[in-house]
């Protein structure tokens, strides 16, 4: 069987992806990568982890790029672990309904991740395949404008995969990334980060 040549190169690139246990992102060092998870509510581990040289090629082969961003919401909840002990009040993360699935992508201290699911609770109330931690609150919610591409885009064009995570910094931690993607796709509101 002769594979076209679109195929092979994603059958070369699949074979360098690696699998990743639900606990690599707790604790984890922070690396240049965004990690897709295209199926949250399956019980399978696979992540593609896709550097940030790769995200405007790999990533749109992985993710169809013309789905209409509907709706975007930010939820917080209270911190894991390693946020509780260095002080940070909350952990923030943005959800996305496209036509086709629901999302999620947030900063965490070993990357970016986007997971993607049919249903809203796999993205909303589990991370990567965990439950969250409750209580959740909505912070804001607005219709949503572009496209998956055009996040995708985003990501790239900002560096975001490159920012590295800085627990101490609004700028570089969950939050104020929450409040970019937040504030980029909502058609007409943005979210006003509460400042202990």
């Amino acid at each position: 069987m002769w594979m076209t040549s679109l195929e092979g190169q994603l059958f070369q690139w699949n074979q360098q992806l690696y699998k990743m246990g639900n606990k690599h992102s707790k604790g984890g060092n922070w690396e240049n990568v965004l990690y897709f998870i295209p199926e949250s509510d399956k019980t399978s581990d696979i992540t593609h982890n896709i550097a940030h040289e790769g995200l405007e090629s790999w990533a749109l082969e992985l993710i169809d790029g013309s789905e209409e961003i509907e709706n975007v919401w930010v939820y917080t909840q209270p911190p894991h672990e390693a946020q509780l002990t260095a002080g940070l009040l909350y952990h923030a993360f943005v959800v996305l309904q496209t036509n086709e699935w629901w999302w999620s992508v947030e900063k965490d201290t070993g990357g970016i991740f986007l997971q993607r699911s049919k249903k809203k609770e796999f993205v909303k109330e589990y991370f990567r395949m965990e439950n969250r931690e409750v209580p959740l609150s909505l912070e804001a919610g607005d219709r949503g404008r572009m496209k998956m591409e055009d996040l995708i885009h985003w990501l790239y064009k900002q560096r975001e995969v490159r920012k590295g995570y800085r627990i101490d910094d609004r700028d570089m931690n969950c939050q104020g990334f929450a409040k970019r993607v937040f504030d980029e796709f909502a058609k007409s509101k943005f979210w006003e980060l509460i400042i202990p």
